[in-house]
């Protein structure tokens, strides 16, 4: 990755545009992010195709000076169109070339269950600097998908516009047999962007549901510290997958000892702590069923008390 060396965003690999500090190109954060913040709840938002000449105008402009363009100066449609022009125009398209029959291959199984567990694995055999791009493009297809009442673009409709962009044939392929994978191909897409909804849909579920647990947790705190003299505290954590396994948090303590009252929520815990001498200093793990991605959260009450929650954190993909 070398700006001095070109200024080219279109019809470059993604390898040049990217670096340890810039996980996704620039022109694909800059097109998405107003996006987002501007046509969301655009209808026909990537079906429709704007100005051809301000397409062209804003193309030179990326390809110019992508840091200082004023996308303000175009209409949604014409970003929209741009950046579908530059998928286009990568020399190996996203899902790569590579691993085209590989996706077809999936595409072929039986059963969903087996299609999706091939998908993904093929997925996993993308480059990291391929994968980190198509990651944050499906992130935005489900945030488009997500209006669609408004928007009127459901995910088969972006599937139909987005794979002939990102999953192409290699020009080694008979054009007849890629007119016929066509259908396999938007299939692919449009699953993927379907399965990122739904882990997307129960994110958001199970944190509506973490909100009602902690409102729950804080009423009940309330009610036993007029009772109580011992310290109480609820220690909250948030479930972003749907697998559950056992994690051991660790509540190190200074001349302290606690009781584990209840367990409150799958995801809330709530401990009774006292200031009773213990020597030494406690570590003592709790063994408590929650997801196996978590946010961590340390937290500290009195000079007395100083507790961190120790867990394995691992980093979210498709």
């Amino acid at each position: 990755y070398d700006p001095e060396l070109s200024s080219r965003q279109f019809g470059v690999e993604l390898s040049r545009l990217t670096s340890e500090d810039r996980t996704v190109p620039l022109v694909v954060e800059k097109l998405i992010n107003y996006i987002e913040m501007h046509g969301l709840y655009t209808e026909g938002i990537y079906r429709k195709s704007g100005s051809t000449n301000k397409i062209k105008e804003l193309r030179q402009g990326l390809d110019t000076d992508a840091e200082n363009v004023n996308l303000d100066d175009y209409s949604i449609h014409v970003i929209a169109s741009v950046f579908k022009q530059w998928l286009r125009d990568l020399p190996n398209p996203l899902m790569t070339f590579e691993l085209y029959e590989e996706f077809l291959r999936a595409m072929g199984l039986q059963e969903r269950k087996e299609t999706i567990r091939g998908v993904y694995s093929v997925i996993d055999q993308l480059s990291r600097t391929h994968l980190n791009t198509l990651e944050r493009l499906i992130f935005h297809l489900v945030r488009i998908a997500l209006q669609e009442d408004t928007n009127r673009m459901s995910a088969n409709a972006l599937a139909i516009v987005f794979a002939p962009c990102i999953l192409r044939c290699p020009d080694t392929i008979d054009p007849l047999q890629s007119v016929q994978d066509i259908s396999k191909t938007t299939t692919c897409v449009e699953l993927i962007v379907v399965e990122q909804m739904n882990k997307y849909k129960a994110r958001l579920k199970d944190i509506s549901s973490l909100e009602f647990a902690e409102n729950k947790a804080k009423t009940r705190l309330s009610l036993i510290r007029r009772s109580m003299k011992p310290v109480l505290i609820a220690v909250r954590f948030m479930s972003i997958t749907r697998n559950s396994v056992s994690v051991c948090i660790n509540i190190a303590m200074c001349h302290s000892h606690f009781t584990l009252l209840s367990l409150i929520h799958p995801g809330v815990v709530l401990l009774c702590l006292s200031s009773m001498p213990v020597h030494p200093p406690c570590a003592a793990p709790i063994q408590v069923p929650l997801p196996d991605q978590l946010f961590s959260y340390s937290l500290s009450l009195e000079p007395l008390f100083s507790f961190l929650c120790v867990m394995q954190l691992n980093s979210v993909h498709l």
